[in-house]
């Protein structure tokens, strides 16, 4: 789950994950604006607590599927 701020970049695909969970920041969001509502640019999502393998195969599709479609490079 992530929190409102950063999951309203997510959705309008500012922001990414890679399949290691490290963030990807589109070169439309300026660094600044990230480090100004406290996330640092090295973020990255913890899958460790995820044990269910058919969630996280789910979860990583569908990174895949946002890095490709919707994120704006």
């Amino acid at each position: 789950m992530l929190c409102s701020h950063v999951d309203k970049l997510f959705d309008q695909g500012l922001i990414t994950f890679d399949d290691k969970g490290q963030i990807m920041r589109s070169k439309h969001l300026p660094i600044s604006l990230l480090q100004k509502i406290g996330i640092p640019d090295n973020s990255k999502l913890l899958f460790r607590n995820l044990t269910d393998k058919n969630k996280k195969t789910e979860i990583l599709e569908y990174m895949k599927y946002h890095r490709e479609k919707i994120f704006k490079k």
